[in-house]
């Protein structure tokens, strides 16, 4: 009875002792799967780095963090506003959500697409990603079920057209241009007396070859894949607006992560949104010179008829600072002095 009252009390001892080191040791890492969205093409800059960072964040965990990419908005039907639904609920894990589609779920995010709120891509980084303001905007994203871990730059957007080049605000005038379904870009053509037409992207070709559109508005690098030199003579490189990507996690999927991944994820998001900036920034020299060799007629504006075309939009600032806010707008003008 001793001997068995000794193994009982030894083996006890054991068990004891290896509960206490699993208690001390630290919880097995998970595997983590993420399933993200965006909406451009496959094979686009986004896409393209997207997919890299999918292949460095499972070499720095070890083939523990999985990162499926897909593109085109598959995983919601190609609609980006189904997208940022899909986030919020937690279908999708991290959703690639351009802030001029967001703004109907939150109209404060229009001050980033301000029409010539900014002249060129450097200060679009400045106000839509670096500044206090866009911090204070992003974090204020969990109130709608997301986790905001970055915000990644976009081509601004440029006017093209059949009928002559525009260099000044008067030449503008009594154009008509299909514009994106977004009321703030169709304010802005208004303001310069030209003529907004909503229509669907895939009926552009035919409204341009019957003359029911004298051109159109689009972001740098959609100038060259869509070969709008097949439909119209001249580009002006006015960035009249643009809008940035947030890279949206859902909330709930965020916080059920380790803060050893979720510092992971945040540090390499970063990183490969500073090279998504430079990409973007570099590819404009090498798509302008390509419209050229296609024999479009390109113009730059001056900063003086930049200028110009600002004090235009005067109006539309007005008219949209009571949902942004009047100091958020004053916040973000500030930032791109």
């Amino acid at each position: 009875m001793i001997g068995r009252n000794l193994l009982t009390a030894a083996a006890c001892a054991v068990c004891a002792i290896g509960l206490a080191s699993l208690a001390a040791s630290p919880a097995m890492a998970q595997d983590v799967r993420i399933l993200a969205e965006h909406d451009e093409p496959a094979g686009s800059l986004v896409d393209r780095l997207l997919n890299e960072m999918a292949s460095e964040l499972s070499d720095a965990s070890n083939g523990r963090i999985e990162l499926v990419v897909n593109a085109g908005a598959s995983l919601s039907g190609g609609n980006i506003r189904t997208m940022i639904q899909n986030t919020q609920s937690g279908a999708v894990h991290m959703g690639m959500i351009a802030t001029s589609i967001y703004t109907s779920f939150d109209s404060r995010l229009n001050v980033f697409s301000l029409p010539f709120l900014v002249a060129d891509i450097d200060q679009l980084e400045a106000v839509a990603r670096k500044s206090e303001v866009a911090k204070e905007l992003f974090a204020a994203q969990e109130d709608k079920g997301l986790h905001v871990v970055d915000s990644w730059t976009r081509a601004l957007r440029q006017i093209v057209n059949a009928r002559r080049p525009i260099e000044s605000v008067g030449d503008i005038e009594g154009l008509r241009f299909r514009v994106p379904e977004i009321p703030l870009w169709a304010d802005a053509f208004r303001a310069v007396g030209a003529q907004p037409i909503a229509m669907p992207f895939s009926e552009i070709p035919v409204a341009m070859q019957t003359n029911a559109v004298d051109g159109g508005e689009r972001p740098t690098a959609f100038l060259e894949s869509e070969k709008w030199w097949t439909m119209a003579d001249y580009v002006t490189m006015a960035n009249y607006t643009g809008d940035v990507v947030m890279v949206a996690f859902n909330l709930d999927f965020w916080n059920g992560l380790t803060s050893e991944d979720q510092e992971l994820i945040t540090a390499t998001v970063k990183r490969y949104g500073d090279r998504n900036h430079v990409g973007e920034k570099d590819g404009e020299a090498e798509i302008l010179a390509k419209l050229k060799s296609e024999g479009m007629t390109v113009t730059i504006l001056t900063p003086e008829a930049h200028g110009q075309f600002k004090s235009a939009m005067e109006s539309v600032w007005t008219k949209y600072q009571g949902d942004i806010g009047e100091d958020i707008v004053q916040r973000a003008a500030a930032a791109v002095q």
